[in-house]
């Protein structure tokens, strides 16, 4: 889905219901936007998605890629 719309560097990304966070680290490694935003009430999925903020930028960091600006 992400290679059918156009990106840019002004955009914001806002996932309402991000769960553990996946969408809006996908963006954040694909794309050049801006900033991306994952909202969570839940708290189990809040939780993991903490833990996948910890990994993702482990690993990313580890392969020397880089990421965009995003907050879960």
């Amino acid at each position: 889905m992400i290679d059918q719309i156009e990106i840019t560097p002004d955009d914001v990304f806002i996932d309402l219901g991000s769960g553990v966070g996946q969408v809006v680290l996908q963006m954040a490694a694909a794309t050049p936007i801006k900033i991306c935003f994952g909202i969570e009430r839940a708290d189990v999925p809040s939780k993991y998605a903490e833990n996948m903020d910890i990994n993702f930028r482990t690993w990313m960091r580890w392969f020397g890629k880089k990421i965009g600006d995003y907050q879960l």
